[in-house]
């Protein structure tokens, strides 16, 4: 009988009248689809203890709920000789046990309750993180609390992240673009700043368990964690129960307030630099300065640098990848600077015969659309940005400030790309590194 239904509704499906498929795909129309992004102030509210939380409640959605804390900390907090201490705390915050319950029996329960757990912690920032069933709500926050407020680090636990973290360490001259990256943080940054101050074997072995304690326990300060919880749940009550739980979190002795992120004062030398590895490919970096998160430029500078490089169509890709062929692997990006200013590269691999070739082509291309104004065509592509970049409807729920008018962004690239005066420009020897206009 089942076999007859689906036959039946397969051949009415056949019957169906034929839809006209365009023949291009900039023809294809689509509904006009409206997204009013949710305003932060409307779910923010600040428990008994002082704790920052996003309660953003979903009534129709999935019986879920996911809670997450945010640590303001990270890596930065390293004391010398000791690199990694934050790493290897945020590995086994989730799985190292706590004072009531042994690693074991942390797995044991999060897997009774289909709870999913995960934390970490990187240069600047970490988190704690949990997803289970609305109807076991109340009591994963409890086990979330003892996470967040009584991780154990078990011993053989932390052993065997240490031994995980050595044989990344291992690895790390294996590959070329791991090679690149810190080289290039060497040269940007310079090697004592903390996002250069490379975990070893021998700071590894000096972690000890009390130096994860203490960290610990310096973070767990109120003003240190913002919590966020969404998903299914009644906001009323929830705020209740989150009262009685993190928002009963009071700071220790040890507890500080985190330090702010240093701001790097190493002198860059501009100059080609080259680092030498018995490999057929080479990898090619070009770096500028660039700019901060807040930057009025900003959202000009996305959309120049998804005309330049961020895009399959873009120039870089077209000149190195699809004109000349010389390399797969073709893009430019600035990496945003919440803290202080971030960087501009434009990078390409290719075989080691036709890397000079292909920086030549490269350098031309940054040339050109510092000197030469872009062309409607590449303006009208803008809207196919990335989302953070110009899109009017996120991908996922995003604050206000994440969405830009495409409009505005035009009117900006114009601005931008014209020859830039000698007020804004950046006065370094090589011509090319005058292409970006603001020194911040």
């Amino acid at each position: 009988m089942l076999t007859r239904i689906a036959l039946a509704a397969l051949l009415g499906a056949t019957l169906l009248p034929a839809q006209t498929i365009p023949d291009r795909p900039e023809k294809l129309a689509f509904k006009t689809l409206t997204f009013t992004p949710p305003k932060a102030k409307e779910h923010f509210v600040t428990l008994a203890n002082g704790m920052s939380a996003y309660l953003l409640e979903d009534p129709t959605g999935q019986p879920l709920v996911t809670f997450r804390v945010l640590i303001k900390g990270g890596t930065y907090m390293d004391a010398p000789g000791k690199e990694g201490t934050a790493h290897l705390m945020g590995e086994i915050l989730d799985s190292g046990g706590t004072k009531a319950l042994n690693a074991d029996q942390l797995s044991e329960k999060l897997e009774t309750l289909a709870a999913r757990v995960s934390s970490t912690m990187d240069a600047t920032q970490g988190f704690l993180q949990m997803n289970l069933m609305e109807k076991d709500a109340e009591e994963g926050l409890s086990l979330f609390r003892d996470l967040l407020t009584q991780p154990a680090f078990q011993q053989d636990r932390v052993d065997l992240v240490k031994k995980q973290m050595r044989q990344g360490i291992e690895r790390r001259n294996d590959d070329t673009t791991s090679i690149e990256r810190y080289q290039l943080g060497y040269l940007t940054r310079g090697e004592n700043y903390y996002t250069n101050r490379q975990e070893t074997a021998a700071s590894l072995e000096a972690i000890t368990r009390e130096d994860l304690q203490a960290l610990h326990a310096r973070l767990l300060h109120p003003k240190n964690l913002i919590l966020s919880v969404s998903g299914r749940f009644d906001r009323k009550a929830m705020l209740k129960f989150l009262n009685g739980t993190l928002g009963a979190i009071k700071p220790t002795a040890q507890a500080k307030l985190s330090e702010k992120i240093p701001v790097p004062d190493h002198q860059i030398k501009p100059g080609i630099y080259v680092c030498e590895k018995d490999v057929n490919q080479g990898r090619v970096s070009i770096a500028l300065p660039g700019l901060r998160r807040s930057d009025p430029d900003w959202h000009a500078v996305a959309v120049m640098n998804f005309i330049l490089g961020g895009d399959f169509t873009s120039r870089l890709v077209m000149k190195i990848r699809t004109e000349e062929g010389l390399a797969y692997s073709v893009q430019s990006m600035f990496t945003p600077g919440p803290f202080f200013r971030g960087d501009f590269r434009a990078a390409f691999q290719t075989k080691v015969r036709t890397v000079a070739y292909g920086t030549r082509l490269a350098l031309a291309e940054l040339e050109k659309i510092r000197t030469t104004p872009v062309t409607d065509e590449e303006l009208a592509m803008a809207p196919r940005a990335p989302w953070w970049i110009a899109s009017p409807v996120p991908s996922t729920t995003r604050p206000p400030w994440r969405i830009c008018s495409p409009r505005r962004n035009t009117l900006q690239v114009r601005r931008i790309i014209s020859p830039p005066t000698a007020t804004r420009s950046r006065p370094l020897p090589r011509p090319i590194s005058s292409v970006w206009p603001r020194n911040t």
